[in-house]
Parts: structure tokens; sequence; C-alpha cells
């Protein structure tokens, strides 16, 4: 994540960055970029009721998507 991506956010005043990659989030919160991941947008479509989470994780793995297992059980 370069220094042009942050720039981008805070000009469009974004108020959540969708990024899964461990550097490009690390960069955005030492900018404080609130950020989340595909697992936090899974976990607010079923705290809203729009999707069962286990299931939308069931079929997330069955893709090229990596995750920690340890992410998993949180």
């Amino acid at each position: 994540m370069g220094k042009q991506k942050p720039s981008f956010f805070k000009q469009i005043k974004a108020d959540l960055l969708l990024v899964d990659d461990r550097r490009a989030r690390a960069v955005a919160q030492r900018q404080s970029i609130p950020v989340t991941g595909t697992l936090g947008v899974l976990e607010l479509g079923a705290s809203l009721g729009i999707i069962d989470l286990k299931e939308a994780i069931r079929e997330l793995r069955a893709t090229s998507f990596r995750v920690s297992e340890k992410l998993l059980v949180e």
C-alpha cells in the first residue's frame, strides 16, 4: 500500500478501508485509518442477519482465500 492510497482514502472521506493484506493494514492503522477485512464484512453481514457466518466461511475456505485459523476461532 503506497502513500497514494491512504491519501485517496482521506480525500473521499471514507469511513472504513476494506483490505486483507497484512502490510497494507499496518500502514493504514499507523495513519489512523480504520480498517476491516473480508471476515469483518462477513461478521457484519451475519450480525445484520443477511448471511449465515458459518456457511459464508465454509464457502470462503473453498476458494484460494487464505486465513489464519486463529482468526476463525476469535
